[in-house]
């Protein structure tokens, strides 16, 4: 892609609806190495630690608590925008866009559904801890240690999102 074409309106000039702008220059390659290997950098380390969170919750039998479980699934939602924030800006840096136009949607939806998977997460995890403080009786009946209930909860704040999402991609 040597031109992209940005529509602001019609242009005084030719009354044409978009204008095309010329090549985008390039930053020096020290700027560009530099930020490949921190953009590496960062991905990495977040990667490996998220898939690690859920691989010792997942594994350990007495680490399958509420708690555990909401952090596993914003560790979910951690690896979901890394993934699709982090990543695509190497090739950014390098040439222009070579996603296209499903590739910049699929992109923009998941970085959106992890940022909305994150923030179903806090919140019925915070729910959760004020029932467990303020409601300690009914905590005992609503939050329990039981694997299959604690999984449903996770699982609804992980794929609730989902759906929401769609219309702010189009």
């Amino acid at each position: 892609m040597d031109n992209q074409t940005w529509g602001f309106g019609p242009s005084p000039g030719n009354g044409s609806a978009n204008q095309t702008l010329g090549k985008m220059p390039q930053p020096p390659l020290e700027l560009q190495v530099a930020t490949i290997l921190l953009v590496l950098l960062i991905c990495g380390v977040g990667i490996a630690g998220n898939v690690m969170v859920v691989l010792v919750v997942l594994r350990t039998k007495h680490m399958v608590t509420p708690t555990n479980c909401y952090l596993v699934s914003l560790a979910v939602a951690d690896l979901i925008v890394l993934l699709a924030a982090g990543l695509p800006n190497i090739s950014e840096v390098v040439a222009s866009w070579v996603y296209g136009y499903a590739g910049c949607l699929c992109i923009t939806y998941l970085q959106y559904l992890g940022i909305n998977i994150s923030a179903c997460s806090i919140t019925a995890f915070t729910v959760e801890r004020y029932i467990a403080i303020c409601h300690s009786i009914k905590a005992q009946l609503l939050c329990t240690v039981s694997p299959s209930r604690t999984g449903r909860r996770s699982a609804a704040a992980t794929a609730s999102p989902g759906p929401s999402t769609c219309p702010s991609t189009f």
